[in-house]
């Protein structure tokens, strides 16, 4: 099935030229983007953005040879698989202070409190340096301590 976004595409020569390079590609880029996400509807909410990219470049996509073409939309859509990580990190360290939050807990010991103060300060810490830190930097990290 053609996703809608390809569909409205204004210009007839557009729209072939992206329903055709969807309907030859799209499983080199679900591919790509299923080696990162599993969730089916993360999956289709990715491919959604990397759709829309890529009709931003119809031009140039136009112009690239086959190879080219394919290492672009496969670069595209593992860029939009990062942001969506970006994103969705960024939300998750936005959240840190809400009462509905996991780390939002009772202290029942003065031990207790000693430790969810400093655990509370540590990612404080960690929250206000971490746009600053390189995306490798980020990634290290996420995949060490937070996944």
């Amino acid at each position: 099935m053609i996703p809608q976004i390809i569909l409205a595409i204004e210009n007839e020569d557009d729209r072939a030229f992206m329903t055709q390079l969807y309907l030859d590609y799209q499983y080199i880029m679900y591919a790509e983007i299923k080696k990162l996400v599993s969730d089916s509807w993360v999956i289709e909410d990715i491919m959604q953005d990397a759709l829309v990219r890529l009709i931003d470049k119809i031009d140039l996509l136009q112009q690239l040879n086959t190879r080219r073409r394919i290492n672009y939309l496969i670069t595209t859509v593992r860029n939009q698989t990062k942001n969506y990580y970006r994103a969705k990190q960024h939300a998750a360290f936005s959240s840190l202070d809400d009462e509905e939050s996991p780390l939002y807990r009772t202290v029942s010991s003065d031990e207790d409190l000693e430790e969810y103060v400093f655990h509370m300060d540590m990612l404080g810490k960690l929250q206000d340096i971490w746009p600053r830190l390189s995306d490798t930097s980020q990634q290290l990290l996420e995949r060490k301590y937070i996944l």
